[in-house]
């Protein structure tokens, strides 16, 4: 497409989601501070104490600001940290390309998640969700990492998004430095001639447009597009999350905007609490006329108030000092009624937000009540939480593309490639699966993993790695070595015919895993060839373990002459051979001895 519509179309994106950066501000500001503080939402370059403290006419001193927002959403932030969600490759009873794609793809995804810290980048997309509306994450398929984006730096057409169907998208970026750009600078333009001449500057936009109509990325630097790219992707590279869920079009509420009335209220009432405080004496002394004391010869400072008074007729007292009440109970009583009704609406508890017990909670059952209130007041959250990371992988694979392997080569390694991924992608789903179903106790997580051995579900290979103990680290890779050479021997034995294998290896469980992976590749009506190489495996590995067993086996027992039939006459003994005087006595030839024949102990039969 000519570069022109291009251009004019991401400035179009850009002002209609431009009325949104208001509210961010506003936003923003109330979750950092008081709500007073004036910026831009795209300006990094701030001054980060430079705000407008509320204060009252002649109180130069600002009034104090609870922020119940920052409180209400940082805790709801802690509470979704503890879930870990693990995507989870299943192949659905598929081949053996399937089911070994998936078995990489699986290994990929867990140590891409831990690799890139995705699950701290979902968590902060969380709050944004919290404070804005929406948290973002854009999986660039040019460096097969996903990067969190701030709500105003992902642009679309709000009816596209409506209708869920996406012809063009931008990921847009101000202030950027121009030295990450350097690839993609064309020679001779304005912003290649800014960069040499101030290497460290900075673009004043860095946008990525993608035609999904067409499979093409257009990176554009300050107006200008500086590279046009065929990826062939047709769907939004970018992840997205809502507090709500839209009622239409794009526009939602947040959490900062359920409770930004109750907080501007909740200082409203502060400033009244402290302007009372402020102005009101510690003390009032009370000092009568007729007392020969005058209330100017005394000077209280800043510890009370001089007030001057008649007293009643033939009456005489002496000074009187007065402690007054600063602050109405109706107005605290008020500021506690704020701060519950914002907790109450954002389904925060007072356990979790100010870790102390609410009255009238007493017992461990009442608490275990309120904690499971609290979490199906957070269930559609919490799918959306699920929902938004299993969506990262599943962009992942379907626009990552290129003959790259999914994993760095290593001889012995198995080796999958994004396009063999991609081949067998209809024919496994990307499914949810919490990370651990274990307890995070070390004492009742070994209860539970000790339990399910007895049961016969877990074998002693697979016990530590279900631990996830480092000072166990070493045993678990003793015990599963065995099972990952296994497998790698299957597999060399499916794909390539090769039966060769160290005598190490334990032929009763390569004999189970292979006979396993014949009996489930002939219900899938796998490829003969594969099955046929795992049938004469299986012949081998049969014929090996029948040659240790015979080897085993030991010696029969000399056979024992025949006793004597009953009722027959005893044998004479045997007589003595004659000795000839003078002559010594030679040895008799004897018969050969039946022992003799047999083979020695150990040999083969």
């Amino acid at each position: 497409m000519d570069h022109a519509k291009i251009l004019a179309d991401a400035s179009s994106l850009e002002n209609w989601l431009s009325k949104r950066d208001q509210k961010y501000l506003r936003n923003l500001n109330r979750y950092n501070n008081n709500g007073q503080r004036r910026e831009q939402i795209w300006e990094l370059y701030n001054d980060p104490v430079s705000y407008n403290y509320g204060a009252s006419d002649g109180n130069a001193l600002p009034w104090p600001i609870e922020n119940v927002i920052k409180s209400c959403i940082d805790t709801k932030v802690s509470k979704m940290s503890q879930v870990k969600v693990r995507p989870f490759f299943n192949p659905v009873n598929g081949k053996w390309q399937t089911r070994k794609v998936c078995r990489i793809g699986q290994q990929w995804s867990d140590q891409w998640y831990q690799r890139q810290h995705l699950y701290q980048m979902a968590n902060l997309c969380y709050r944004d969700c919290q404070i804005f509306d929406r948290g973002d994450v854009w999986v660039d398929e040019e460096t097969k990492t996903p990067r969190r984006l701030r709500p105003w730096e992902f642009c679309f057409d709000p009816a596209e998004f409506n209708f869920g169907h996406f012809s063009r998208v931008m990921v847009e970026f101000r202030q950027y430095p121009l030295v990450a750009l350097k690839h993609l600078l064309k020679t001779g333009s304005a912003a290649m001639k800014t960069y040499e001449a101030t290497p460290f500057y900075r673009a004043q936009k860095y946008r990525v447009y993608y035609l999904l109509a067409d499979g093409i990325r257009y990176d554009i630097v300050d107006d200008e597009v500086m590279r046009e790219t065929k990826t062939g992707i047709k769907r939004s590279p970018v992840a997205s999350m809502y507090y709500c869920p839209p009622v239409k079009g794009m526009w939602s509420p947040s959490l900062a905007d359920d409770l930004i009335t109750l907080q501007r209220e909740l200082d409203l009432v502060n400033e009244k609490i402290h302007d009372a405080e402020e102005n009101t004496p510690a003390n009032l002394i009370l000092v009568p006329t007729l007392g020969g004391i005058k209330a100017s010869t005394l000077d209280a400072g800043r510890a009370g108030l001089m007030y001057e008074y008649e007293p009643g007729p033939a009456t005489s007292s002496p000074a009187t000092i007065v402690t007054p009440t600063s602050v109405s109970p109706r107005l605290l009583s008020r500021r506690k009624e704020i701060i519950e009704a914002m907790y109450n609406i954002s389904g925060v508890s007072m356990l979790s937000a100010q870790s102390k017990k609410p009255s009238g909670i007493n017992s461990g059952v009442m608490l275990d009540t309120l904690e499971d209130v609290e979490s199906e007041r957070f269930n559609r959250e919490l799918q959306d939480f699920e929902q938004f990371l299993m969506q990262i992988a599943e962009i992942a694979v379907d626009n990552f593309e290129g003959g790259d392997d999914l994993l760095p080569k290593r001889d012995g390694r198995s080796s999958v490639t994004w396009k063999e991924l991609q081949r067998e992608r209809e024919y496994f789903a990307i499914q949810f699966s919490p990370a651990s179903a274990l307890s995070k106790t070390p004492k009742v997580k070994m209860e539970q993993v000790e339990k399910l051995q007895k049961m016969g579900l877990v074998g002693p290979e697979w016990a530590a790695s279900m631990l996830e103990f480092p000072d166990l680290e070493k045993s678990y890779g003793i015990a599963s070595a065995n099972r990952d050479d296994i497998e790698r021997i299957t597999e060399r034995a499916a794909e390539g015919g090769e039966f060769r294998f160290y005598e190490v290896v334990s032929l009763s469980d390569l004999y189970k895993n292979v006979m396993n992976e014949i009996m489930r590749l002939d219900a899938d009506e796998e490829n003969e060839k594969i099955i046929r190489n795992l049938v004469e495996f299986l012949s081998v590995i049969k014929g090996k373990m029948d040659e240790l067993a015979q080897a085993a086996q030991p010696p029969a027992p000399p056979a024992e002459p025949p006793g004597p039939q009953p009722g027959a006459p005893p044998a004479p003994p045997p007589a003595a051979p004659p000795v000839m005087l003078g002559q010594p006595s030679a040895p008799i030839p004897q018969a050969p001895n039946a022992l003799a024949q047999q083979p020695p102990a150990g040999s083969p039969i």
